[in-house]
């Protein structure tokens, strides 16, 4: 049974800002997120078009459903990562542009799937072929969280279609260069609420080691969310893995302090260490009490 997807593997090349590197390491947006809910759920896929040069058997520490994985003739995804000293990142693909836009589209669940399911990650304004499979889900009643793709270069017809497809999504939340790339320089309560107005009934705004922001425009309240204590080994991923939990979380109780709990403790969990974390009893009873720290300090904003 699966009850959580997810999408995408890429192979990661990282250079760190004092110059150590990891090649090969196994990450993507949709891994971070899958690790973000396999924190809460012990139903969670990860979905992803792979290449020969993949051993799934990498993925086994991860304790993930690895079923939805689809071979096909080009290689697997893999990107340059390299860290500024002021934690920017650049990305780049190794792959040629025609393989790279093949390997990166999901594909809808299968239909015995899509009978269990409950929620999904989704990277959101990737073209007419990732926005089509949202919108099968959605339409089943999953709910779908998601978060932007940006283009390297972005013009004012991408910005546009970014936008204008929020409305579908329940729960939308860009990191901060995000945000400024779709609506501007606004602050914080602000640009949650021109977000909101494009439509998602919940959007967040994720801000790293600032914890992050919460907007529900029916009851127009806006929630503060703390990073979870951890000590930072590698910032790659927490963003994915805070949406991941949060999809969860929220499927789990209909709660957004449940729901932002849970988002905060997964992304902790992923940037503690250099890596996807591999599941142990261990690691989940590390979560739970964290999340039993964090929760009181979810508290709503009586004033900016």
């Amino acid at each position: 049974m699966i009850d959580y997807i997810a999408w995408t593997i890429i192979l990661d090349d990282v250079i760190f800002p004092d110059g150590r590197s990891e090649m090969g390491r196994i990450g993507g947006g949709g891994l971070y997120a899958a690790m973000g809910m396999r924190i809460w759920s012990e139903h969670v896929a990860i979905a992803s078009r792979i290449g020969e040069d993949f051993d799934p058997q990498r993925l086994d520490p991860l304790r993930l459903d690895t079923s939805l994985l689809v071979r096909t003739p080009y290689p697997t995804l893999h990107s340059w990562q390299i860290y500024e000293p002021d934690g920017h990142r650049h990305e780049y693909s190794r792959l040629k542009p025609e393989a790279a836009a093949y390997q990166i589209l999901p594909e809808a669940p299968p239909e015995p799937v899509m009978q269990t399911l409950i929620g999904a990650h989704q990277v959101a304004g990737g073209g007419e072929e990732r926005e089509h499979v949202a919108r099968q889900m959605i339409d089943r009643g999953i709910f779908v969280g998601a978060e932007p793709f940006f283009r390297p270069q972005v013009d004012e017809a991408f910005r546009h279609d970014i936008l204008s497809g929020m409305a579908k999504y329940p729960f939308y939340a860009p990191n901060e260069a995000e945000m400024r790339i779709m609506i501007g320089e606004r602050s914080i309560p602000d640009g949650l609420r021109a977000l909101a107005d494009y439509g998602p009934p919940v959007v967040g705004l994720r801000r790293g080691e600032k914890g992050s922001v919460i907007y529900d425009r029916e009851a127009r309240t806006f929630w503060r969310v703390p990073a979870a204590p951890v000590t930072v080994a590698d910032v790659t991923g927490g963003g994915n893995a805070w949406m991941g939990g949060y999809i969860v979380g929220w499927t789990q109780r209909q709660d957004i302090r449940h729901a932002a709990a849970c988002a905060s403790v997964s992304a902790a969990m992923v940037i503690e260490q250099v890596g996807p974390p591999a599941i142990t009893p261990e690691k989940l009873a590390r979560a739970r009490a964290l999340y039993d720290q964090i929760l009181p300090h979810i508290q709503p904003i009586e004033e900016w």
